[in-house]
């Protein structure tokens, strides 16, 4: 499936049936399908690259980095994919010297232009292994694979879809609410940029509202929006314009305040009824 974006520049991109849905095993958990092996060649290139780049730049702080989302299940389309490589450290992340980052991404983007992102993130080991971070277990049980390091993955508890696995949801509420003060100030750098941020995350705490209902999982924004619309077909039309404002972001300030206000607003109330988790 594949069709027209509403939105109306020339550039506007194609919207297409991309994306992965995890199901769950016979015990309702939430079945990984990424390995090492399934990365694609030239994406294991990038990922050398990043973990070289770890190991001389903070040695000794590095403890293990995966890859998670696309990549890892080896279905990363050139040109649409980003990397994402979480890497775990030993210490306080605010501590870490990263000032060779920017140009490690710059690097990164010339050396490999098919890549359409490089999201580098830092976070301490022991704030995941003890569940204090309680988002990141999430992501690397469920959609992440170790490419360097001790892998922690096997140590993690299994999650299932529901109240234990919600990411986008988390503090949704304030999101919403800070993101609409924000666009009330009228200061914004960038729009588009905002725009972007904005829709991804009411396309993933959308889909959050169903996914125990619905017994998958997934990050990926097409499946996000068609499994959503299959529970609420009443606001398929709303989630839609979301999805091509994700993939075709706006600078129409006032666009973006009547979603936010509409089904932004309405998916705060939905979670607290469907999870009762006071936003």
């Amino acid at each position: 499936e594949e069709f027209e974006p509403k939105i109306g520049h020339k550039d506007a991109t194609k919207i297409q049936a991309i994306g992965t849905a995890l199901s769950v095993d016979e015990n309702g958990y939430i079945q990984s399908e990424s390995a090492v092996e399934k990365i694609p060649s030239n994406w294991r290139l990038i990922i050398d690259d990043i973990v070289k780049a770890y190991t001389k730049n903070i040695p000794g702080q590095v403890h293990s980095i995966y890859v998670k989302g696309s990549v890892g299940r080896g279905t990363p389309i050139e040109n649409i994919s980003d990397i994402d490589c979480l890497t775990l450290v030993t210490g306080p992340v605010d501590e870490l010297d990263l000032s060779w980052l920017p140009d490690l991404q710059k690097t990164l983007k010339e050396k490999y232009p098919f890549c359409t992102d490089f999201d580098l993130p830092h976070k301490n080991v022991g704030d995941i292994v003890s569940g204090k971070n309680k988002i990141a277990p999430v992501l690397l049980k469920t959609m992440a694979v170790c490419v360097y390091g001790d892998n922690i993955i096997p140590d993690l508890p299994k999650v299932k879809p529901g109240k234990d696995s919600l990411i986008a949801s988390r503090n949704y509420g304030d999101f919403i609410n800070k993101k609409l003060q924000l666009f009330a100030s009228g200061e914004i750098a960038d729009v588009p940029m905002q725009c972007k941020v904005i829709m991804k995350r009411i396309l993933r705490a959308g889909f959050e509202l169903v996914m125990e209902r619905d017994q998958t999982f997934t990050r990926d924004l097409y499946p996000c929006y068609k499994i959503f619309s299959k529970y609420y077909p009443e606001k398929e039309d709303e989630m839609r314009e979301v999805l091509d404002l994700a993939i075709n972001p706006t600078d129409d300030k006032e666009k973006i305040l009547n979603i936010l206000n509409n089904l932004g607003r309405w998916i705060v109330d939905e979670l607290e009824s469907v999870y009762s988790i006071k936003q």
